[in-house]
């Protein structure tokens, strides 16, 4: 009967495990493209590593992932952006990250006076799942277009750290948590009755 409970024990651990998942991708990569309603689209691989200035609403970057996930319910980001927006003192521009289509986040870029400035973007997003069925885009959209004369924006392919930028979707389904949970102590119930003295 003990073995047969931390059998049980020991499946339902795993099973737990093997519900959730996360895949981490590199975005910005070469292989993103670019779309900036002034200065024209291609892959960031092909302008250095980084987009063109993006300072039109609308204007965005996007990457299509294969990752084999049926969902995603979470995403954490390490990126960098380079801020040349200035002429605007105390604006902010925000920018809006979409999983396939879908609202996600968005983050906010200040007037810097055109410091130039790298600046990082990190952080992690949750929302209602999205099935993907396996195949994911990641987009991040110019929200407003800055004024003329305003400057601009673009996202390198690195992070603030030297490293690639990366995206990383994944799956923290509460059913996992609790399987996992339950295992757990399953595993704790079965050591403690081999350990405890017989009565």
């Amino acid at each position: 009967m003990k073995r047969f409970f931390l059998l049980v024990s020991m499946i339902t651990l795993l099973s737990g495990m093997a519900l959730a998942s996360s895949v981490l991708v590199n975005f910005p990569s070469d292989n993103t493209w670019y779309f900036s309603a002034a200065n024209g689209s291609d892959y960031m691989g092909n302008n250095g590593g980084f987009s063109a200035p993006l300072f039109t609403q609308g204007d965005f970057i996007s990457e299509t992932f294969v990752t084999g996930q049926t969902w995603v319910s979470y995403l954490t980001v390490d990126w960098t952006l380079v801020d040349y927006f200035g002429n605007n003192p105390g604006a902010s521009y925000e920018n809006d990250i979409y999983v396939n289509g879908s609202f996600v986040g968005y983050f906010l870029v200040d007037d810097c006076g055109f410091c130039g400035n790298v600046l990082p973007v990190t952080g992690t997003v949750s929302f209602n799942p999205i099935y993907g069925f396996g195949t994911y885009t990641i987009s991040a959209v110019l929200a407003q277009t800055a004024p003329a004369n305003g400057g601009s924006e673009s996202f390198t392919e690195w992070n603030a750290a030297g490293g690639p930028a990366t995206a990383t979707l994944g799956t923290p389904e509460p059913g996992s948590i609790i399987l996992l949970g339950s295992g757990l102590f399953g595993l704790a119930g079965a050591l403690r009755r081999k350990m405890s003295p017989l009565g």
